[in-house]
């Protein structure tokens, strides 16, 4: 990628700049994580491979274990709230109860003497902060270990006791009942196999514990590579963006890491064109980053645009359009601190901006003018811009005779003369002289009782011109009777073929989006009437 380009904000400044965008081209607010976007289809519920098979997992690496080593979690769910995680392997091995006497998980050793622990002291601020509170009354939101219902559920363990199986037996939350004639209190454990013990362990035995935690999807603002370091590649160009391969790592919502964005400019909506974003407030440290998202016709493009570093609090960055806007687009800026491998980011919520283009850009889908008809008088709606300074004059090329366009409006009028499918190019121009330009595609129709007429006989070779069509039936036109091909002659279209099964009544046909009318006369007749106009 190319280093960021720094650029002096009153070059653009000495422009005026359209802050609101019309109809047609406008910034639409979106989300990290929702629904369809790249980072929302890669975190995904277990994938059923067969009944006791190992079920497919994503795998996400968040905080560390009380060995300062990163932990790697497996989704076990994800809901439009929460995504659900269980630690992949044991984390570590210890007594339930440091006696046979039971007061419940809540007094446990494994919550008091480790949970809380590895919560308190190993989980960093902004982790905390995602992490849901679950039903643990005063004693906080730190992870807690599955139920037996939770164990046994077939969405987080589709695969049975194949997903369940690890390097040893592992401790669950649920109490199992009572051997109250030897007085032994007893714990439900899910064996080293992945199968459950109903009737439980004593709880001074030492077991394995897997904790599980869950996420609030709220404060899940993208996932990565979990592989992916504490530097990035700074560069002007956006790349598309697809779900991450393999294990993940997540940017997680940190209020800290600031963020402004004063305005952001364009000279054009063209592909390519470069786009400066004016920010202050910027949280700055050595692997702090801007980074840009831009969403338009389907395709997300991600690309980190400048490094925040010391005396980088405030300034201006450029990218790259990645592609042409022309409709709507949800344009996002934030502020990410990328951490080690297998380590969580940090981010602020992004911020949603619009574009102010410095030259004038033609609004809407490009779909086209409306169809008219020869001879018939002719309006279409007027044509919007945005960006510029001043008011707007229009004016187009290549218009059917008969037809111009209003310069105030850009609205098109009159009574076309000629007919077929033209390629108007319509250019609009602001009071600085700036000018953008689109083609546009405008079809005139003979008039609906006055078609193209040409008779033949079945069978036979024929050639007629039709008078007047400026390329219409250009090509080959497949019909059910045969190909009818059109070549053009100046204004006219020499149509040939050879067809067979045409009725002898006047049939009507489409060719090449033009119609036309032929009927079939019999042999030997040699007489054919064939009124070829417009």
């Amino acid at each position: 990628m190319m280093n960021t380009k720094s650029k002096i904000l009153a070059i653009f400044m000495a422009a005026a700049m359209v802050l609101s965008l019309l109809a047609g081209m406008t910034p639409t607010r979106a989300w990290a994580l929702e629904e369809g976007s790249s980072d929302e289809l890669a975190l995904h519920s277990p994938v059923k491979n067969g009944d006791n098979v190992a079920s497919t997992y994503q795998f996400i690496w968040f905080a560390k274990n009380t060995d300062n080593t990163p932990i790697k979690w497996r989704i076990l769910d994800k809901s439009s709230s929460e995504l659900v995680l269980l630690s992949d392997g044991i984390l570590t091995s210890m007594r339930f109860f440091s006696s046979t006497v039971l007061y419940g998980y809540y007094a446990s050793n494994v919550n008091n003497g480790y949970m809380k622990n590895l919560f308190n002291n190993y989980f960093m601020s902004q982790e905390k902060s995602a992490v849901c509170v679950v039903n643990c009354g005063s004693n906080g939101p730190e992870p807690y270990l599955l139920s037996s219902s939770e164990t046994s559920s077939s969405t987080y363990f589709p695969g049975g006791s194949a997903d369940r199986a690890t390097s040893g037996n592992w401790w669950l939350g649920s109490t199992a009942p009572n051997d109250s004639s030897a007085g032994h209190n007893l714990q439900m454990v899910v064996n080293s196999n992945g199968s459950i013990s109903i009737n439980g362990e004593y709880t001074y035995l030492t077991y394995g514990v897997r904790p599980a935690v869950r996420i609030k999807t709220a404060s899940v603002l993208f996932a990565s590579e979990a592989s992916a370091g504490a530097s990035a590649e700074v560069g002007n160009e956006l790349v598309a963006v697809e779900p991450p391969a393999g294990d993940m790592k997540l940017t997680v919502l940190d209020n800290s890491q600031t963020l402004t964005i004063d305005q952001v400019m364009a000279g054009s909506n063209l592909s390519g064109s470069e786009v400066t974003v004016a920010y202050s407030g910027a949280a700055v440290s050595a692997s702090n980053y801007l980074c840009a998202e831009l969403a338009a016709g389907g395709v997300t493009h991600r690309g980190v645009i400048k490094a925040l570093t010391a005396g980088g609090e405030s300034g201006t960055a450029v990218f790259n359009l990645p592609a042409s806007l022309t409709g709507s687009y949800t344009l996002r800026l934030w502020n990410e601190q990328y951490k080690a491998a297998y380590a969580t980011n940090y981010a602020c919520m992004p911020v949603s901006a619009s574009i102010a283009f410095s030259q004038p850009v033609i609004l809407g889908d490009g779909a086209g003018f409306p169809t008219g008809v020869a001879g018939t008088a002719y309006n279409s709606a007027a044509l919007t811009a945005a960006g510029g300074t001043g008011d707007y004059t229009w004016s187009a090329a290549n218009l059917p005779d008969g037809l111009s366009i209003d310069p105030s409006t850009g609205a098109v009028g009159g009574i076309p003369e000629d007919t077929g499918t033209f390629t108007v190019t319509v250019t609009v121009s602001d009071a600085d002289s700036h000018t953008a330009a689109r083609e546009f595609a405008l079809t005139v129709y003979s008039s609906s009782n006055i078609l193209p007429a040409i008779t033949i006989v079945n069978g036979s070779p024929f050639s007629v011109t039709v008078y007047h069509t400026h390329g219409a039936y250009e090509g080959v036109n497949v019909t059910v009777y045969g190909d009818i091909t059109g070549a053009l002659s100046g204004n006219d279209t020499v149509l040939t073929g050879t067809l067979t099964g045409v009725p002898a009544v006047w049939t009507e046909v489409t060719l090449n989006g033009s119609r036309l009318k032929i009927r079939a006369v019999s042999p030997p007749s040699t007489t054919v009437d064939n009124p070829s106009f417009y």
